[in-house]
């Protein structure tokens, strides 16, 4: 028996977890809390101990990411007394190496003491302070026992730092994760209902190879269970209910490789070098069936149910193809605003300028009802869904909602990894309007809106494929399931395949 103790001291049974680790007597000093058998002893500082509570005659609490209890035999006041020095903010400590990412690596930093207090992540001596809710990318490896987190510097919105957290087990990474696991962003990485199922081992399906040859895929459009993918003068129709099924080619659909195509009514339009010519293609009679010359060079051309717009450099136009004239309304400036992408939807009409500049119409004819100025980046395409306006640029997208703009585009160490020139393709809403949808190069990034309202901007999700992307877009009602055309192939991926680029990153650390 060791013979400090004092006589009057408490007898009883401490744990670890679930595990008894031996019958004891406690001694209490300022700083320590001692308990003591005849053959050990285990000591706590007590200003490192936290989570300190009581069930039943259960004293319990946490120490270094490890979980504690004592029980008496007999009741003691231990409990109000170690409740006078034991942390009440702080929720978990533990010891981890650390690493930090700059100039495209991570720099390794050493040990250092892991504290979470207060919705606060706190490194060292107070060296690295996180809060918790500036946490915008999050990414953990089973394997390394790491953790990956990409957080807003405090006070600086737009300055953002990644760190690499490696853990002495599995199970202490575990307890760290049920207090940063990211809500919103987590849909990602965990399977739900919401998900494409499971049961394939991978959720990209390629399908029908189309004939190569000199001519790609070039463009794509989603009617109801139909993707349309133009290549060269020919028009292929994949089943998306039917994972893709190749149903059939409209050949010569077009004169020329395709600029734009657009449904009307039951038909599609179709725009190709002529820039002037809008061509009707009768899908039931697989066959181009009326050219109509609008007399005007269109720098874009849309349509909503039986309206048919265009804009040229300084006009809106209106057209009615039953129309001799075909030209029915129209909205000239005189000083030219140089428009060069033009929507609708729910006869809200958006007009963007080669400046960045966007403006929205109630209709053809009028003054634009409000003017939003852009980044000066020039819009390659617009996407409207209720609220919402999506404009894209080629280094990054223009989420507009409430009069106010956010800037979505990739982090800037992001960029430095995948090396290649950043050039966006269309960015597209869900028809539910939870998700956004764009691509660059071979990569997919997908967006939730529910993040981008809150302006976490960088909290993107991404996918790489073995080709470059050029055209993307959700499947009809499903914002789980993005269809692609690839140069020479037709794919569908689920966004529960997507991950953060922090992986492959710390992958090649």
């Amino acid at each position: 028996m060791f013979n400090f103790l004092k006589r009057n001291s408490a007898e009883g049974e401490l744990f670890c977890s679930s595990q008894k680790l031996f019958d004891c007597k406690y001694t209490l000093t300022k700083d320590t809390l001692i308990f003591t058998s005849l053959k050990e002893e285990r000591s706590f500082q007590l200003k490192k101990m936290y989570n300190l509570t009581k069930s039943d005659d259960k004293i319990l609490f946490s120490y270094f990411s490890e979980d504690y209890s004592f029980l008496p035999k007999k009741p003691v006041d231990l409990f109000d007394e170690l409740n006078k020095f034991v942390s009440k903010t702080k929720q978990f400590e533990c010891i981890v190496n650390l690493s930090v990412y700059e100039n495209g690596r991570f720099r390794k930093e050493g040990e250092k003491n892991l504290e979470i207090k207060e919705n606060e992540l706190i490194l060292g001596e107070n060296e690295i302070n996180v809060n918790l809710a500036e946490i915008i990318d999050f990414y953990y490896e089973k394997k390394d026992c790491a953790v990956i987190i990409s957080y807003f510097v405090k006070r600086e919105k737009i300055k953002q730092e990644t760190l690499s957290l490696i853990f002495n087990s599995w199970l202490i990474l575990l307890k760290f994760l049920t207090f940063v696991q990211v809500k919103e962003k987590e849909e990602f990485y965990e399977s739900s209902s919401e998900e494409i199922s499971q049961t394939e081992s991978e959720n990209e399906i390629l399908e029908e190879k189309v004939n190569e040859n000199e001519k790609k895929n070039d463009n794509l459009l989603v009617k109801d269970d139909l993707l349309f993918v133009s290549r060269g003068e020919a028009l292929g129709i994949f089943d998306t209910k039917n994972d893709l099924k190749f149903k059939e080619t409209i050949t010569n659909a077009l004169e020329d490789s395709l600029s734009k195509m657009k449904l009307y009514n039951n038909n599609l339009i179709l725009q190709d070098k002529d820039t002037q010519t809008l061509k009707i293609l009768d899908l039931n009679l697989q066959k181009i069936t009326e050219k109509r010359d609008t007399a005007h060079s269109l720098n874009d051309f849309f349509t909503e149910k039986e309206f048919l717009g265009g804009i040229t450099k300084n006009k809106l136009l209106n057209f009615d193809l039953r129309s001799k004239n075909v030209v029915v309304n129209q909205k000239e400036y005189k000083t030219n605003p140089d428009f060069s992408i033009g929507n609708i939807k729910d006869s809200q009409i958006v007009v963007g300028s080669s400046n960045g500049d966007i403006r929205i119409y109630d209709c053809i004819g009028k003054r634009a009802k409000e003017l939003i100025k852009g980044y000066g980046g020039k819009p390659t395409y617009v996407d409207i869904l209720g609220k919402y306006i999506l404009v894209t640029c080629d280094e990054y997208l223009l989420f507009i909602f409430d009069k106010k703009s956010v800037k979505l585009s990739l982090k800037p160490h992001h960029i430095s990894f995948l090396k290649n020139k950043i050039h966006f393709t269309p960015g597209k809403f869900s028809s539910d309007g939870k998700r956004i949808v764009t691509s660059t190069n071979n990569y997919v990034v997908v967006w939730n809106v529910s993040d981008v309202l809150k302006e976490n901007t960088y909290s993107y999700r991404i996918k790489q494929f073995n080709d470059d992307v050029v055209a993307n877009s959700f499947a009809g009602n499903d914002s789980n399931t993005i269809l692609l055309a690839l140069p020479d192939d037709v794919k569908k991926t689920g966004t529960n395949s997507l991950w953060s680029l922090e992986k492959e990153i710390y992958k090649r650390k």
